[in-house]
């Protein structure tokens, strides 16, 4: 009951997952999907109990992804600073 006061939808839960359809050109998001905590098909508008918020999700930083990075800063530096004439 408190969950529907506050607003929280199914579609933003953590045990929420969609249900898409195959197209002819792609994948086609359904307005429901299933529940992990019911096991059963909800709509996305809907509200319950379990309500809890998604994980955020790690990002992993690599040396080349870095080194990457530090490539395009040095090639902006020369651009703006007005080296490169």
């Amino acid at each position: 009951m408190e969950n529907k006061e506050k607003g929280r939808k199914c579609s933003g839960c953590r045990y929420y997952k969609t249900f898409y359809t195959k197209g002819a050109s792609g994948f086609y998001r359904e307005k429901s999907g299933y529940c992990e905590q019911k096991q059963k098909a909800v709509g996305a508008k809907e509200c319950c109990g379990f309500y809890k918020y998604r994980m955020k999700k790690e990002r992993t930083i690599t040396m080349e992804g870095l080194e990457s990075v530090m490539l395009k800063l040095e090639e902006l530096e020369l651009v703006f600073s007005h080296r490169d004439r």
